[in-house]
């Protein structure tokens, strides 16, 4: 039986890219309150976790810039720093000098990051970790970078609306996942990833009642098996070392399976035209 490794990572960025965002005044109590509760949270659960705060080469659009004390109270907590970047333009040399300027701005400040997240999706991809291809990110080759897909999205582990079925599927997900693991060697992933600002009321500086007890929930439930609690740059480092090959799952596809019939059509049309538009589009043009 292989192990499960459980990844957590937190999406922190700021409250303008919420969807059904209005500016009345409130700042970003996504990063502000969230993110300490957060921190307070995966300390409880004894869970480790990797912070992706939003840097941009826009120093107004950067978590360092307008708020420090974030990244020294993840590093005094000891859950791993990371970054991401929100380019809308669809040009190489634009996401280039946001990402590089990003990481020259992290490293000034003394922090040193392995890690970035960038979300899409992608068709016919490993579940595992995998080295891309130069040539076609969706296969495998011998570039640099070592991808690791999210694996929750597919199993339902994910908070998204305060409904019944979203309480079972997350836990059905889990040990779909666990019983896949007893039939492979190597470790399997299982991914939880959660934006700052869910836990707080839109356009509102207050908690979300429901969205924590969701956590508290899952993670209790979670604590019945046993696995491995890694940062992203750990599982990273841990699995090259180990030497383990990229794989595939067959894993049901339980959010079109087991959730309300309009979701359900909601989450097919999610899963298979955009990420079929995607991949046409960059075999075609050869962009992301």
């Amino acid at each position: 039986m292989g192990e499960v490794w459980l990844i957590c990572d937190v999406d922190a960025e700021f409250e303008y890219l919420r969807p059904g965002y209005k500016n009345l005044g409130q700042g970003d109590p996504g990063l502000t309150l969230g993110v300490p509760f957060l921190l307070d949270f995966f300390k409880e659960y004894d869970i480790k976790a990797t912070f992706h705060f939003q840097e941009q080469k826009d120093p107004n659009l950067s978590v360092l810039s307008k708020y420090p004390e974030l990244y020294q109270m993840t590093k005094k907590y000891k859950q791993e720093i990371s970054f991401h970047v929100h380019v809308r333009e669809d040009n190489y040399e634009t996401r280039k000098l946001e990402i590089s300027t990003a990481f020259q701005r992290l490293k000034e400040h003394g922090y040193e990051v392995s890690s970035f997240i960038a979300t899409k999706n992608w068709l016919r991809i490993p579940d595992s970790p995998y080295h891309p291809s130069y040539n076609d990110i969706t296969k495998i080759g011998d570039a640099k970078i070592l991808m690791i897909p999210l694996t929750n999205r597919r199993l339902g582990i994910i908070i998204h609306k305060d409904k019944e079925y979203e309480k079972r599927l997350m836990k059905k997900g889990v040990q779909t996942l666990f019983s896949v693991a007893q039939d492979i060697e190597q470790p399997v992933i299982l991914y939880f990833t959660i934006h700052c600002w869910k836990l707080i009321e839109l356009n509102r500086t207050s908690f979300r009642p429901w969205v924590i007890q969701r956590m508290k929930d899952f993670f209790d439930f979670l604590g019945k098996f046993n696995f491995k609690s890694l940062t992203v740059k750990e599982a990273g480092t841990l699995w090259e070392e180990s030497g383990f090959k990229p794989y595939f799952l067959n894993l049901p596809e339980l959010t079109s399976t087991d959730t309300p019939i309009p979701r359900c059509y909601m989450h097919r049309v999610g899963k298979y035209v955009g990420p079929k538009v995607s991949y046409i589009k960059y075999k075609l043009l050869g962009r992301l």
